[in-house]
């Protein structure tokens, strides 16, 4: 699923509105990182932790050129999954029925 197919599965929340959809989502998506960058963690119960880790300097290697040189000292994102999460992608939950779908706001498939 891409931003777009997120924002159409959204947009049945907002009675079929695309721009609301994708406003609230741009908003979340904006103070995610925010909040990351400023704070350094972002937890969401249940869906998981957006965290920032420090990540040493180390030799890195061309794969094409076989060069080494040394990559310096960085900050990266990781993503946590949180527990109901991991529960329903292996299967230890069964996935709750979705709230609503595109097909409910949009009306069954019109045939060609």
């Amino acid at each position: 699923m891409n931003k777009a197919e997120l924002i159409e599965a959204l947009s049945v929340h907002f009675a079929g509105n695309k721009a609301e959809a994708a406003r609230m989502l741009n908003v979340v998506v904006e103070t995610i990182i925010h909040e990351t960058a400023r704070h350094g963690k972002v937890g969401i119960t249940g869906f998981g932790v957006f965290e920032t880790v420090p990540r040493e300097q180390r030799i890195v290697r061309n794969p094409r050129t076989g060069e080494r040189k040394t990559a310096e000292a960085t900050t990266i994102v990781r993503f946590r999954p949180g527990s109901d999460m991991k529960a329903y992608v292996t299967g230890e939950k069964e996935l709750p029925p979705p709230l609503a779908t595109v097909r409910d706001v949009r009306g069954p498939r019109k045939k060609k």
